[in-house]
């Protein structure tokens, strides 16, 4: 019933409890394999317990067996039973520790890692500080634990679309680009115009010295317009960069407007210098020719005169002549009146030709504008010239800017701002707010 002294017990996970007890009561628990079979001693005596068909047989040591026995049992010990070990002290770095229930003993673990679950941040900003509510204990020979969750932060829902807020800056961005693109298709060709009018007429080098100044400052203002988006101007600058596209949209109409002018007025006036040389060289024709036909159409009368004349004075005679007589003066009747016939022709033709040529003198100048030319050479894409500013619709300005971070999207109802990195969370907290949007991060945060 006494205590032992010092109890060799073979390392196990086993009997703990009864083992603490005894350690509790001042028994040294130890064990190393000496290859002796139960035993006990006690001073200079001692007996082994060897197993026996009915029970356990006692026998008993020799004064020689039970000292050896008992130096035996005073060498170091390979384990040692200890209950509340201090594990951070250096003399238990290296050891191996056997714990009740365990099929093995092991060694000191410098850091458990634990993982836990993830944890869900209420919001963005919550996501450093969020931690697990609970968290399973470390395992008793771990010197130190580490526990590591992932936070999962307020994610943009599968599905979430672009916001119509971004669709209507979308169509506005894209209608700037197309309006900027025809305007510079307008100007390449009014400049590929500017330049076969002035190589087709030399009278328009100056007015196209002025095309050329007006068609230049209209590039660079598409320049400079092409370099700007009416979203990221916003609200209040959108409007002003939409005047002004307006302005050079009719501006560039103008100049094309101005072109087809010039080179009509251009073509009338060279028409109208042809027609007016020939209509004068008409006139001055008929005046050189008009003395010389008056001049042939009195020589003419005259003749016809002298003719009618004779012939009047044969018909006198051929009342009064003889027979032999009458027939000479028939012949000559006969030639006379063909030569009247004749003389009255010719008086007739030279009277109107004086008329002809009298009325061609007396012609005023009347011009015949040309017909508009059809053959212009053909531009690539076709002709295009900008719609005049009054009948474009107004450009529908959206009342919010674009967000200066992140990107908006929307599903059911709910907008969202979607941020990407950490360092945009202060600006992203504006936005989100300035939107009534909720912020969150990418699907696959």
């Amino acid at each position: 019933d006494q205590a032992p002294r010092r109890l060799w017990f073979p390392a196990g996970p086993e009997h703990h409890d009864r083992l603490a007890k005894l350690a509790q009561a001042g028994v040294e628990v130890l064990w190393a394999d000496r290859g002796l079979p139960d035993l006990q001693v006690n001073g200079g005596a001692g007996e082994v317990l060897l197993p026996g068909t009915r029970g356990r047989l006692r026998v008993r040591l020799t004064a020689h067996q039970a000292p050896e026995v008992a130096r035996l049992l005073e060498a170091p010990s390979a384990w040692r039973f200890q209950a509340n070990v201090r594990l951070g002290e250096a003399a238990h770095r290296a050891a191996q520790f056997w714990l009740p229930g365990e099929a093995a003993a092991r060694g000191l673990e410098a850091e458990q890692l634990i993982e836990v679950p993830d944890v869900s941040a209420a919001s963005l900003r919550e996501v450093p500080a969020t931690a697990p509510a609970t968290v399973p204990p470390a395992q008793p020979l771990a010197l130190a634990v580490r526990y590591q969750w992932t936070v999962v932060p307020p994610r943009v829902p599968t599905g979430a679309a672009d916001d119509a807020l971004v669709g209507r800056w979308r169509k506005l961005d894209e209608d700037w680009n197309a309006r900027l693109a025809q305007v510079r298709e307008a100007l390449v060709a009014a400049e590929g115009d500017r330049g076969r009018i002035g190589r087709a007429f030399s009278r328009l080098v100056s007015a196209m010295l002025g095309f050329e100044r007006t068609h230049g400052g209209l590039l660079a203002r598409v320049n400079a317009l092409e370099a700007q988006r009416p979203s990221a101007a916003g609200p209040t600058g959108a409007p002003a960069l939409l005047a002004q596209l307006a302005e050079v949209e009719d501006a560039a109409r103008k100049l094309q407007t101005d072109l087809d002018e010039a080179e009509r007025k251009a073509r009338e006036d060279e028409e109208r210098e042809k027609q007016q040389a020939a209509w004068q060289g008409r006139v001055d024709a008929a005046n050189r020719d008009l003395p010389d036909r008056r001049t042939a159409l009195a020589t003419a009368e005259s003749r016809r005169t002298t003719i009618a004349d004779e012939l009047r004075g044969i018909e006198e005679s051929l009342k009064s002549a003889d027979k032999q007589a009458k027939k000479d003066l028939t012949a000559n009747q006969r030639k006379l009146s063909d030569d009247l016939q004749r003389a009255n022709k010719e008086v007739t033709r030279l009277r109107g030709e004086i008329t002809a040529l009298e009325q061609q003198a007396a012609e005023r100048f009347d011009f015949r504008p040309p017909p508009a030319p059809t053959g212009r050479p053909a531009q690539p894409g076709g002709r295009f010239v900008p719609t005049a500013s009054s009948a474009r619709p107004t450009a529908n300005v959206p009342d919010d800017a674009l967000p200066e971070v992140g990107s908006l999207r929307t599903h059911k109802g709910q907008r969202y701002l979607v941020i990407q990195t950490w360092d945009q969370l202060a600006a992203g907290e504006q936005v989100a707010s300035r939107l009534a949007a909720k912020l969150v991060a990418p699907e696959n945060a």
